[in-house]
């Protein structure tokens, strides 16, 4: 059996029910609350719209709050790119 990745010390898993218990008090990015200022979702997002990723598979980083906003630019290319063929 796989192990589950750890970041900051925690799984995601563990980290999605320390953020969901301040039940939005932090703040939300991009339809994921945020556990502090939302600075990490903010520069996952950056990194990844500087990196022009549209998948969301690509993200990685050191906190799960990264990846969360690198996911959040990536799904938004992937579906504006959908929405652009489906207008073809």
């Amino acid at each position: 059996m796989e192990q589950p990745q750890i970041k900051g010390g925690e799984t995601y898993a563990e980290y999605e029910t320390r953020r969901d218990s301040l039940e939005g008090s932090a703040g939300s990015y991009e339809g994921y609350g945020c556990t502090q200022d939302c600075s990490g979702h903010d520069a996952g997002y950056r990194w990844a719209e500087d990196n022009d990723l549209t998948d969301p598979d690509d993200c990685g980083g050191k906190s799960w709050s990264f990846e969360e906003g690198c996911r959040s630019f990536a799904e938004e290319r992937q579906e504006a790119e959908a929405e652009d063929d489906s207008e073809q």
